[in-house]
């Protein structure tokens, strides 16, 4: 199994996209984790500080 991975990565590795879509993906990756932490927690909602439990 390792070395059919081992294969596949090498191929890949030369393919002229795979810097291209490597970088792509990476990129994807920050800017989704970049999204998560600027946004507000789960605390920031307005709608449940006017609740009446009696």
């Amino acid at each position: 199994m390792f070395a059919t991975v081992d294969a596949f990565v090498m191929w890949f590795a030369t393919q002229p996209i795979s810097l291209f879509l490597v970088g792509f993906v990476g990129a994807k990756v920050f800017m989704c984790i970049w999204d998560t932490l600027k946004s507000p927690g789960i605390d920031d909602c307005p709608e449940n500080e006017d609740t009446d439990d009696n």
